[in-house]
């Protein structure tokens, strides 16, 4: 980014590999190939006939990139491929001629580890990192740091425990919060939101009560996160709202740590009371562009929003472009069996965003969320909610009986206009 975070990418020469074969689901401790990348960085297991990859092959790649942090150079510099090779099967490494931590030269040094199982794996790896850098302006003995880092270690195992009893999603996905601010900045029926930083970044981690909550009722929400986070887990789109991992090992509440939107909601950005004048309609064009976009999105990868509105679209820090949010009540066609596709258990949604045939028959297809579009149109050309003044059972008596809906903007383009009307027709085909 500007200089202070990084980020791990090119994975060019990466090789995904298979189960071990005989145990379903387990991972795999190695895999054979033909040695690639830049001899400078390659383990010496990489350079034998008989070449095998393993975490620790990339664990010493690591330790030559701790020695060009520490040097401001490159590793082997001067020598020839052949020439590095060599060197490294004589156990030979580059030498250290700064005056760098004594604790960070020692994980280099093991990271570098001729024998692959001497090396740390990324998880001690990190663990260790975290020890060093609270402690930077301390003086500890290395015994010291190494029963930190057993404490560590001990604590992930319980929490590696912990997962088992969740879906393969939830575990693959378990993250560890650096920070969580005590009050939430949101609330709504699925949980509260309250704002939290992840490896120094601030996300949003959405957290869904267990306390209090019965065996049955548990069970109940578990299932429903599980849901949402395999939804959520396909989805890679700008327009909408990323989830970076779980947090399941705390008893009191089930949480989803998502991408932090600075701008807020869509709603209150209609709601502010210069919105007539201060916001164009370029402007208004581009978030209901947006909003199109990701719902097109969702649907591209069968997935169903089933609660779309203006509280769930999220507004970047500019204001100027959104994302949709909020999957809670989505039903991915994936998950489900051809004779649920059209029509599912009960209504659910937001009564002033609901179609006739879900109101009247609870049956949801993609035209159900159009006709939710076509309010989120209404507010965008408005400023205002559909329905306004209006309780549930009128807003159901004037949208499936008397077929009404809500005024025609004053002043709305008629290009716009035409569409939310068109979005918004009792009939969905």
């Amino acid at each position: 980014d500007g200089g202070r975070r990084c980020k791990v990418t090119d994975y060019g020469l990466s090789k995904c590999v298979p189960d071990t074969p005989g145990s379903p689901g387990s991972t795999p401790r190695s895999s054979r190939l033909l040695p690639a990348g830049k001899p400078a960085y390659m383990a010496p297991e990489l350079l034998d006939s008989d070449t095998f990859f393993t975490e620790k092959t990339d664990v010493y790649a690591y330790g030559m990139i701790v020695f060009e942090v520490l040097t401001c150079d490159n590793p082997w510099r001067g020598l020839n491929q052949m020439q590095i090779m060599m060197q490294v099967s004589l156990k030979e490494r580059p030498t250290i001629d700064v005056d760098a931590s004594a604790d960070l030269v020692a994980l280099m040094q093991r990271c570098w580890d001729h024998e692959p199982d001497a090396r740390p794996c990324f998880a001690d790896i990190n663990a260790e990192l975290h020890i060093i850098d609270q402690n930077a302006h301390q003086q500890e003995s290395l015994d010291e740091i190494k029963e930190m880092l057993a404490a560590k270690n001990s604590k992930l195992r319980g929490r590696a425990l912990a997962r088992q009893e969740l879906e393969r999603a939830l575990e693959e996905l378990e993250i560890e919060l650096d920070s969580v601010e005590e009050q939430p900045f949101a609330e709504g029926a699925r949980g509260a939101v309250y704002k939290a930083a992840c490896q120094g970044e601030v996300v949003a981690l959405k957290r869904i009560s267990l306390v209090g909550m019965t065996a049955s009722g548990r069970a109940k929400v578990l299932k429903a996160f599980a849901t949402e986070l395999t939804i959520m887990t396909q989805l890679r789109s700008p327009r909408i709202v990323s989830v970076i991992g779980v947090v399941t090992v705390d008893s009191s509440f089930l949480g989803l740590v998502l991408e932090y939107c600075e701008g807020g909601t869509l709603r209150e950005a209609l709601a502010a009371e210069d919105y007539a004048t201060a916001v164009d309609e370029a402007q208004r064009r581009s978030w209901l562009l947006d909003v199109a976009l990701g719902m097109s999105y969702l649907y591209s990868k069968g997935v169903e929003h089933r609660d779309l509105k203006t509280l769930n679209v999220l507004l970047d820090a500019s204001r100027r472009r959104c994302k949709v949010s909020d999957f809670g009540l989505s039903k991915s066609e994936s998950l489900n069996t051809a004779a649920t596709q059209s029509t599912m258990g009960g209504a659910k949604g937001t009564p002033a965003y609901m179609a006739p045939e879900l109101l009247q028959s609870n049956t949801f297809t993609e035209k159900t969320d159009v006709y939710a579009y076509g309010m989120v149109v209404f507010e965008v050309l408005a400023g205002d909610i559909p329905w306004r003044g209006l309780n549930q059972m009128q807003i159901m008596m004037q949208a499936v009986l008397e077929q009404q809906r809500p005024p025609v903007p004053d002043g709305a383009s008629a290009d716009l206009v035409a569409l939310m009307q068109r979005c918004w027709d009792h009939e969905p085909d």
